[in-house]
């Protein structure tokens, strides 16, 4: 369930028979926490990914202050505005005690996309914490709202699944249109022929989920401690 969000980085109906277990076990595992109100991601969160982050830099030990719970969720640096780790989890049995601490030094060390980060870098960090919940199959490709929803796709070609998500934000930031994020998704889950827009209905399974999130910058944290 683990997964790597590049941050920059429906109405056709679905076949809603060729919806993929994956896609289909996400909806149901997630309904259940749907009709729940969810707690917000808090300032207070940003701070202990700040925490875990210079603890595993400094070799100091930290300790989260916040009630524990259990979401999905993704942690995202970006230096100076610029993207530079995103790892989350859609499983909603993470807590966030051990979750943060968890994907907030993943998104930060263990990011395929970049290098490390480096003690010298935090000073020029910002972190996001995304708590996700809503998750729900989509009717159609289109069927999710931008700057609203975010959006996991799935299908599969010649016995190989690809899947790929963007949390809701990215949409917006790039300007994209509905079209545009699919395409776009379609080209980051590793899917590397055309995927004409009339198979789409067809092929693709997408789940809509909403995010609650949170961020903070350097700056702001040294002020928290």
């Amino acid at each position: 369930h683990v997964m790597l969000l590049a941050g920059l980085r429906r109405p056709i109906p679905l076949n809603t028979h060729s919806r993929s277990p994956r896609i289909q076990n996400i909806s149901n595992i997630m309904s259940k926490r749907n009709a729940q109100v969810l707690d917000v991601a808090t300032v207070e969160h940003c701070a202990y990914a700040f925490d875990c982050l210079l603890g595993k830099l400094q070799k100091k030990e930290t300790k989260p202050t916040f009630e524990n719970a259990n979401y999905a969720m993704f942690v995202t640096w970006k230096k100076e505005g610029d993207l530079r780790g995103c790892i989350g989890t859609f499983s909603q049995d993470t807590d966030l005690h051990n979750g943060l601490k968890d994907y907030a030094l993943r998104s930060a060390f263990r990011d395929s996309r970049f290098s490390p980060i480096e003690l010298e870098e935090v000073p020029h960090l910002s972190v996001g914490i995304s708590l996700l919940h809503a998750f729900e199959p989509c009717d159609s490709w289109q069927d999710w709202e931008i700057g609203t929803h975010g959006i996991i796709i799935d299908f599969s070609d010649g016995g190989k699944k690809y899947s790929a998500t963007y949390l809701p934000e990215v949409a917006p930031e790039q300007g994209y249109n509905h079209e545009k994020t699919i395409k776009s998704l379609i080209k980051k889950s590793g899917f590397r022929k055309t995927l004409p827009l009339d198979e789409w209905e067809r092929r693709i399974s997408v789940v809509r989920y909403q995010s609650s999130k949170s961020h903070l910058t350097y700056a702001d944290y040294l002020l928290m401690r």
